[in-house]
Formats: C-alpha cells, structure tokens, sequence
C-alpha cells in the first residue's frame, strides 16, 4: 500500500498543454471543467545549502567613520535602516547615549547618520544630519539622550524622516528634552540635502517643572502608523519610570499628525478603559518601563492596533490596544498576550508564513514567541506561547538570563523569518551575556526556532542592538551588531548551492501509450555552476528499480525529461537529481503518477452541505460526534487542538464544533468511534486515488495511550472494511492540516460501490481528541486509448457477455430512454452515432454469420475517436 503524505493537499488549477490526458472535474456545485492536460500548478523547491547561516567579520574594511563612533564606540546603540537617500541602497542611523539607566548631560551623546556607498557604511553626519531650527542646536552633532529611533514619512513628501525617542534629560530645554524629529529635505537639483531638526514638530505637552525647564518625559520607545486612517502616520511613544524622582510621570502618549508632519497630543481623547494584567486594571497608557512600542494590525480586521512591551514593575505585560473598525483611531479594547511572564521586549513580524502577525519576547526568564492562533469571541487576538529550541554552540546551550532587543529577519534566505535576540539589559549594567540567532526551521504551523550548533564568532556577548539589512546588496542579509565594545560588521556569506524547481509543474497522469515532458530549473546560487550532464530524471516503473536518464538543457537553466508511459503498466515514480561542478547534488520529492488517458476528479469541499455523507457515532461518545461546521479554534497549553480554520474555503467536517473562544475540553471527542461515512463511489474499472485534508490532535502525556484516526476503505458499500492509513503517534498531523494521497486499489479492489469511512476515539477517555476532514477528492485515471473506460464491443449491458440481451438493450436505449453504461460499447457498428444500426450489427454478428463486431473484441480501449463516452467499463 503506498500512501502519499503532502503538505495542505487542495485540487490544483491546471495549465493547457498539448498530450493526450484528458480531465474531467467534478465538484459539487460547480461546473465541470474540462482540460486537455494537466499539472498540479505547484513549484517543488529543494534547497541545498550546508550550514544555514554564516557571516564573515569585514568591520574594518565596511565602516569609515572615527573609532570612537563606530569601531572604539562603548555607548549604548540603537539602529534603524533604510534608503534616506533614495539611491537604492540603505543606509544606518545609530542613536546612542551611556549605556543602562542613565541621565543627565553626562549620559548624552552625538548620533551617528552612516550613508551606503557601495557596500562601505561612511559617517556623513556633519554633511547631511547636522542642522537645526533651534539656534545652537546642530541635529545629531548635539549630544542628546536618545533610546529609540524609527524612519518614517511623518510628513508624507515620500521620503524617510527621523524621530527620536529622548529619555532622562530633566532640566534641559524642549529640543533637548523631549522627541526630535528630523524632516528629509529630498533632492533639489537631483542632490539629496539630508535632514533638518524640526524642533516644532513635537508639542510640548505638558507645562513647566518648579526650575523653569519643561517637565521632561522619559521615553523609551516609538513606533509610527497611520492609527486614523487620515492617510498620514501619527506616532505612539513608550514611556518609562526608572531613574529616579521625576516632576511628572508622562506615560505612554499617542501623537496625531495633522498631515504635514506637525503633531498633537491625543491621549487623553483617543483610549479608553483598562486591561487587566493579573486581576488588577490598568489604563492601556500607563507604563512602567516601556520598553517597546508597535502600530501593527494584530487580529486581520484591517484596523491598525498598538503593541507594547512595559516591563519591571506593575504594570508587567505584553499586550495590544485594539483599533475599532467602525471608528478608526479609537482604542476601547485592550489584552494581555499571554499572561503571567516577565517580558523586557517584544518584535512583530510573521513567523510561520500564515500572513498574520506574530510576537517575540524577551524575557526575564526564558525568551519565547507568541504564535496568533485566530480570535476570541470578541475578536481580539489568541496567541499560543512556544520557547526556543537550543542544540549547543559556543557560549550559552539554553537561554542565559536577561535580553535586550530583538529582530525578526530571514537569514538564510528560505522564505522563513529567523530571529535576534541582543543579550545586553538597556536597564542595568552587564555585559556577560551572548546574542543569540534562532534559525527558523519552516515547520509550520508550529514553527520550531533554533539556535544551531554554529559556535560562531556572530553571536558575540555584549550586543545592545543588531541592524540587519543587505549591506553590499548581493541579496544576502548582513549584519551591524552594537556590541558594548564597539561596531561590528559581518556580512552573510551567501553560500554556493542549489536550487532545484518544477516551473511548470508536475503532470497530474502519465498518458497510457503516449509520454509527457516533465521540466526542471536548476538554480544555482553563490557562485555555483550547474553541471549538465548531471542534470538526470530517475523513473521506476509499476514499483520497480529507477533507471536514470539525462535531462536535455533548452537554455535559461531549464531541462526536459520524458516519461514514457509505454513502460509502464498502472504507475510511474520519478525524481530529479542535480548537480554543481564542485559536486554538490540537490535531489527533488519523489512524484508518484498513475497512467490514464482520461482522468475524473470528484472533488467535495464541504461548502455546500455534507453531499450524501452520513455520521455513525458509538453509544459510547459523550461529545465530539462529527460535524459539518465552520470551525473555532481551541488550544491547551500553547497547542492548538480543535483548527481555527478549515483547509479551504470556511467549511469542514470535525468532531463537534466548540463555542467560539471556548475551552479545549468542552467539545472534544470523548469516548468512541465516531465515525465519518462517504457516499458510495463507482470506481469498477478505475484506477483509482483518494485524496483529502486531515487535521488530528491528541494531547496525551503517557505515549502507550495515544489515540488514533483510521482511515478504512470499504469495496462492497460499507459490510466490510480495509484498513488504508492510521494517524497517531508517530504518524500524526502535528495540530495541523495535512494532505494525504492514497491508490485505492493498493487496499481493496475498486468496485462500483465504493466508500470511504473516518474513524475516531478517545478511548480510554483521558486525552484531549480533536480531527477534521476537508477536500475530499476522488480521481480515477483509465487507459483508454483514445479517451474513457475500456469495454467489449457490442457488450451494451456490460455483463461479460455477448448475448440477444444486447441487442436488447440497444431497442430499449432507443425507444424507451432506457440508459446504457457505455455508449462507445452500444454503438456497435462503430460509426461513432447511436441508432437502430447498432442493434441490427449486433443481431447480425450473432445470427447472421457477418463475423465479429469492430474492435474491441476482447475488453479494452475504443481505438477510434469519436464523441461518445464510456461511463462504466468491463466488469
């Protein structure tokens, strides 16, 4: 029995192409759609690539700029990156100050604007960020106490201006003492004319302190976005307690732009009641040590919401401030992400490629990432909280204390967010610990992140911030790390590899007496040179050994293969192999292709209604019967159970449907079997493959008692049953959807009353149990010669025979509508048209002595085109 394990299973779109494979598509309630051949519209990738990631220490020759900024720099940084110049490149802003809680003149120190040219990060501060509006004031040449910095077009001219978040500057003017924006001035005459402080772009907000100066805020974080929906981008600043007496706690504070970069203070007006941090209420504005602030859209309703990070003292949470659609800009409702930690930061960006944002956390005790796991009743965001994977290294095998600032960047280059975690306490002093660099293994929905093996020298002790971004634009990104020592710069050494793809897919059938071109890219990468004579397809036959064959080069790093349907009698398995002139080989999946001129695709999505699918449930089951719902998700622990989402479309089947935001407990299986019933399939004749989505979750702590879900395959309308495929244990579905492909006639014999059956149980009753099913698709392929099932000329009743029941039955199709199952076999004159000829041949053929009706004579295919079909074949 072979069963085909595929990642999210759906029935593809196909591409027209010339061959001989027909395909018809069935799907309930839609309209059938014929192609002359097709593919499963999918691109198989197959990366080669020996380490995941390294970088290699080019600081010296990557930064000019004085030591004591840069190389000798002991200050504490924090970066922001992108093209300020518009020349294509991007380019680095480093604020810096004393490092850990500090305040004072003392703490202030002059930021650093470092321009790209040509890979090498120049300190161009005095010709492009040294100017002011403030008399005195010389942009980022006068020394302030800056702790974060974000680009942002505050004043919608299309160019990255600067704002600053200031900290600790009591008894200091407004321009000192409060954030700064720095307005891009763009190009003039085609020369870009660097950045201007703006002192009144940033209202004072509140009066003055006892000593004449304002009361000076403590920020320590900020983030820009468009919270109103007015088409500029306002501003929320963090705010933070630490460092002593203050004349006034500030708060965190929600600027408004008013379009052109000048902002006002909307706190007071725009949120509204608490959120509820270990039983106690909090207004969502009042921080403790604000230590990060995001404007992202948390829960997919289009709206932006406010993240923060406030950490030390109560108030201590991770939590979200949710924008109201229907009023946008209004913050009414606010939670906690997940409760009980001891968070000091958090990034958000999309860690397991779902298109919905996620959170990394620092903490105070181990770091870890919030996965959005779908929505509560009220429509604010679940997370489920997962911990990093460690598998040794230099320094540190496991998390080792407090941490700082974090990143989530793609690496490697494979289409997964990897993360950065800086080691070093913006708070209080230490430079002991190690930066770490999580390497994001793609195993979605769960990802795991893990720090490898690597001992690398890029993950140095000390890091207060890391800027990642593509330094010498090969395309690979590069690391500025912020270390207590100074600047370091590592570049990513792009590694020499192999990328190895399908671009225009892989065939869904092998035509019987006929081939298909298979075509293969051959990527390489990183310098690499593709070998092509070792560019190779590798075909079995009906199971037998693979015999490999080179692939003919067309030009553009494409190859074409053929599979030759000739040398096969029901199967062909094939794979690619390539390789580079240094030797390194990347070897695609193995594709198992059945052989049919003629495929039919019954597919059933679930969409509209259960289509003759029926629930057998055990007297035993005391929740979780199957059911055809639009499901809501639950977890335990962290680890989902019930999905949140069908695989396709809003429909599934699934072993009850719980309330929406409901316990994980309350609606699952319980007991059993419960058992889910297809309708009967006539495949008599076929060769047959079933295919499906399948969601199974067991949480079970003692491993000897692990539920499962079976799959059974029924060839005489449900009185006996044949075990196909069992999920549980090893084979499960991690809490998460998977596609599955099963040949039928690898368990029973296709019949004409053919049926498919679900079955699951909690039993004993001690674990938590959740399955579903969806897209259930059965496709028959035959060899037909010139398309539909094989038959026996003449043979219109189709029992084996040649008899006078034929002829017969030919009058009855004729005169009294009676059906036939096969016309090609009716039309027995084989003049491609049904009428009174064809009884008169058959009659003709038994009694009259004319010989033996056209061909077929024995059962197989029609050899001649024409219009009519075969439904069902011999039996």
């Amino acid at each position: 029995m072979r069963v085909r394990r595929i990642a999210g299973y759906l029935p593809e779109p196909c591409m027209y192409r010339e061959g001989s494979v027909s395909l018809k598509e069935h799907r309930f309630f839609l309209r059938a759609i014929p192609v002359v051949i097709c593919y499963f519209a999918i691109s198989v990738q197959v990366h080669a690539q020996p380490d995941w990631v390294e970088f290699t220490n080019e600081t010296s020759s990557r930064i000019v700029a004085a030591p004591n900024v840069s190389t000798n720099d002991v200050a504490e940084k924090d970066y922001i990156w992108g093209d300020v110049d518009q020349d294509g490149d991007i380019d680095l802003i480093c604020v810096r100050k004393l490092a850990f809680t500090t305040g004072g003149a003392s703490a202030f120190r002059t930021n650093v604007l470092f321009m790209n040219q040509g890979g090498v990060l120049v300190d161009r501060t005095s010709d492009f960020a040294s100017s002011s509006d403030v008399a005195g004031d010389n942009g980022f040449l006068t020394p302030t106490n800056d702790r974060d910095v974000i680009l942002a077009d505050v004043t919608g001219d299309g160019w990255l201006d600067i704002v600053t978040a200031v900290t600790l500057a009591d008894g200091f003017p407004k321009h000192i003492s409060y954030p700064r924006v720095y307005r891009n001035l763009g190009n003039s005459a085609g020369i870009w004319q660097g950045f201007l402080h703006e002192d009144a772009r940033i209202p004072q907000f509140e009066g003055n302190a006892p000593n004449g100066f304002p009361h000076a805020p403590r920020f320590c974080s900020l983030d820009a976005g468009d919270i109103d929906g007015d088409g500029d981008l306002d501003v929320y600043i963090g705010d933070y307690d630490s460092g002593g007496g203050q004349s006034l706690d500030f708060n965190d504070r929600l600027l408004i732009n008013d379009g052109t970069g000048f902002f006002s203070d909307g706190t007071s007006n725009r949120f509204s009641g608490s959120i509820i941090i270990g039983g106690s209420a909090f207004p969502f504005q009042q921080s403790a040590f604000g230590m990060s602030s995001s404007i992202r859209d948390m829960n997919g309703d289009g709206a932006l919401d406010i993240i923060k990070d406030t950490a030390l003292n109560p108030p201590q949470y991770v939590g979200i401030s949710y924008n109201t659609p229907t009023s946008t800009g209004i913050y009414s409702a606010h939670k906690e992400s997940w409760a009980s930690m001891a968070p000091y930061h958090t990034t958000v960006g999309d860690l397991n490629n779902d298109g919905a944002n996620d959170l990394v956390v620092t903490d105070d005790n181990a770091d870890s990432y919030l996965l959005y796991n779908g929505n509560d009743a009220n429509g604010l965001a679940n997370f489920s909280r997962f911990f990093y994977d460690f598998s040794g290294g230099t320094g540190a095998t496991g998390d080792d204390g407090f941490g700082g600032n974090s990143v989530i960047a793609d690496l490697d280059n494979d289409g997964w967010n990897d993360v950065i975690i800086t080691d070093v306490d913006v708070d209080i002093s230490g430079c002991n610990r190690r930066m770490h660099i999580y390497h994001n293994l793609g195993n979605s929905p769960n990802v795991t992140l893990r720090q490898e093996n690597d001992g690398a020298a890029w993950r140095p002790n000390g890091t207060h911030d890391a800027a990642v971004f593509d330094i010498n634009g090969d395309g690979w990104l590069d690391m500025v790390l912020g270390t207590c020592s100074g600047t370091q710069v590592w570049i990513n050494v792009a590694p020499i590899g192999l990328n190895l793809s399908f671009p225009l897919g892989v065939p869904d059938a092998i035509p019987c007496t006929g081939s298909v071109t298979v075509t293969a890219f051959a990527d390489a990468f990183g310098g690499g040179v593709v070998s092509e004579p070792d560019v190779k397809i590798h075909v079995a036959a009906d199971g037998g050994a693979f015999v490999e064959s080179v692939m003919t080069p067309i030009g553009g790093g494409l190859f074409e293969g053929i599979l030759d349907g000739t040398l096969a009698d029901t199967s062909m398995e094939w794979f690619v192999t390539a390789a580079l002139t240094n030797g390194t080989v990347t070897t695609s999946e193995t594709i198992f292709n059945l052989l049919g001129d003629e495929i039919i695709r019954d597919t059933d999505d679930f969409e509209s209604g259960n289509n003759g699918w029926t629930v057998q449930t055990d007297a035993s089951v005391s929740a979780g019967a199957w059911e055809l719902a639009n499901p809501n998700g639950t977890t335990s622990g962290g680890t989902p159970c019930a999905p949140g989402v069908a695989a396709s479309g809003q429909m599934c089947w699934v072993t009850q449907n719980g309330v929406l935001g409901g316990a994980a407990g309350t609606a699952d299986l319980d007991g059993g079997p419960a058992e889910l019933i297809s309708p009967s399939y006539n495949l008599a004749g076929s060769n047959a493959t079933v295919s499906f989505n399948l969601w199974f979750a067991n949480i079970e702590s003692d491993p000897s008692q692990i539920d499962e879900l079976t799959f059974s395959i029924s060839a005489d309308g449900g009185v006996t049953w044949t075990t196909a495929l069992v999920v549980g244990g090893a084979l499960g579905t991690s809490s998460s959807w998977q596609g599955f492909q099963i040949p039928v006639a690898t368990v029973v014999t296709p019949s004409a009353n053919t049926m498919f059956r679900f079955s699951a149980a909690d039993s004993p009753n001690n674990s938590l149990v959740e399955a579903a099913v969806d897209d259930f698709v059965v496709e028959t392929v035959n060899c037909s010669g010139t398309g539909g099932n094989s038959f026996l000329r003449g043979d219109v009743n189709i029992d084996g025979n040649l008899d006078i029941s034929d002829p017969v039955s030919v009058l009855q199709m004729l005169f009294n509508g009676s059906a036939v199952g096969c016309d090609d076999a009716a039309d027995a004159n084989d003049d491609g048209m049904l009428n009174i000829a064809d009884a008169v041949a058959v009659l003709s053929s038994l009694f009259g002595g004319t010989g033996s009706l056209p061909e077929p004579n024995v059962c197989g295919p029609d050899p001649t085109a024409d219009a009519l079909e075969c439904a069902t074949g011999c039996p």
